[in-house]
Parts: structure tokens; sequence; C-alpha cells
């Protein structure tokens, strides 16, 4: 992001966070405080928001939900909401999937980066 601020998120596979019984904050937490790359990352930052698990999806779901309403058409929402949250995550579960399999990968991608090129791509490949 701009002004040297970093949107920081972390996810993992339901069933590894049920085993734990614990929420993703506090595993993000413990996650940054034990990973070496992201450790060194983040040493210096500070929270400045509060952490929204999924306010992107909410929003479009609102959204999905209004014009479902305004059509009288409560199935096509049904419909809808689950087909866009499906494809919508697909990116996110694979990028947890490959990262659960390589945790290295947190240091490469790290590496790459500082370049803007690098972050251009992830971005357009994870949203």
């Amino acid at each position: 992001m701009t002004g040297g601020r970093v949107n920081a998120g972390f996810g993992m596979p339901e069933k590894h966070r049920r085993k734990t019984g614990t929420s993703l904050v506090f595993l993000f937490q413990q996650f940054r405080e034990r990973h070496p790359v992201v450790r060194q990352m983040l040493v210096n930052a500070r929270q400045v928001s509060e952490i929204g698990d999924g306010i992107m999806l909410a929003v479009r779901s609102g959204l999905l939900a209004g014009i479902a309403a305004k059509n009288g058409q409560v199935p096509l929402y049904d419909s809808q909401v689950e087909k866009f949250l499906w494809n919508r995550m697909k990116s996110q579960r694979q990028t947890i999937s490959l990262i659960t399999c390589l945790p290295f990968l947190i240091s490469v991608v790290a590496w790459l980066g500082r370049f803007a090129w690098f972050r251009t791509g992830i971005r357009k490949w994870i949203w």
C-alpha cells in the first residue's frame, strides 16, 4: 500500500484452525512472532485498524442480496453467492495449500516482494 503501509493477511485451511481451537487473530499473532522472515518484515509495524475478516466478501454478499431482494429472486442470490465465493476464494485456497505444504515459500515471496512487478502480479492473482 502507499505511505509505507502494508495490509497483512493470514489464512489457513479451516480443518487446521479447528484443530487448534483458537481464533485466526491469535494464530496470526503467533505466526508473526515465530516466523523469522515475517517477524523481521513487521518488526516496526503497528496495527492501525481493527482486523476485518472477510469484509470485502461481506460487502459483495450484501450487494447480491439487495439485487436479489429488489428483483424478488432469493434463489438467484443463493446460487450467485455460492458461485462468487467459491470462485473468488480459489486463489486464496491455492495459496494457503501451497504455503502449508512448502512453508519456505514465505521467505521466497518476501524476497521477491522487493520488486514492484511481483507485488502487482500477486495482487492481481489473489484479488
